[in-house]
């Protein structure tokens, strides 16, 4: 195994806020032959109450990473970028 560290700065872009960012829980098998190519990949988008929650697992983690944006922002930014 190789291992390097990144700074966050590298990963995710400057226009999007650090702290709509999640580490959170998740229920994925770690095994990675119950991994298929296809389920590796995988994203999902849910509402939680006011918040639009876009996730995605992390591999052979026990973690996904979740980022949160204000329902209500997220449709003013799409009516401001389309009128």
């Amino acid at each position: 195994m190789i291992a390097f560290v990144l700074p966050i700065n590298d990963i995710i872009p400057a226009n999007m806020a650090l702290l709509s960012f999640l580490l959170e829980p998740s229920n994925i098998d770690l095994d990675d032959s119950a991994i298929t190519a296809g389920n590796a990949l995988n994203t999902y988008v849910t509402m939680a109450g006011n918040w639009v929650e876009l996730s995605a697992s992390l591999p052979n983690t026990p973690l996904k990473m979740v980022y949160r944006v204000s329902a209500l922002n997220l449709a003013c930014d799409l009516l401001r970028n389309n009128i």
